[in-house]
């Protein structure tokens, strides 16, 4: 059984729970193998994979709280929002 302890203390949450969680994940995943190279964060380059992974995959958005991904607002049509963002987008198609 795997732990994290600073999620359980914080949200109260089960191993049971997250194990859950990382399961329905693992099964609404998709691995994509990224072919290309992106050079569009020069601040810090390893962001630059998340954008060549989610321009593979055909993403739909960018989800992070990483201000140097955040200050993009969109990669190549592809909008990067924070999670609080995102989730009122999900609100919207919800409601």
């Amino acid at each position: 059984m795997l732990h994290y302890d600073r999620i359980q203390k914080r949200y109260h949450l089960t191993d049971e729970m997250i194990s859950a969680y990382l399961l329905t994940v693992r099964l609404d995943s998709e691995l994509v193998e990224v072919t290309q190279q992106v050079n569009a964060v020069e601040r810090d380059p390893d962001d630059n994979s998340v954008l060549a992974c989610a321009v593979q995959a055909g993403a739909d958005y960018v989800v992070s709280g990483d201000p140097h991904l955040v200050d993009l607002l969109t990669y190549q049509g592809i909008p990067i929002l924070t999670p609080s963002a995102f989730l009122a987008v999900l609100e919207w198609y919800v409601s």
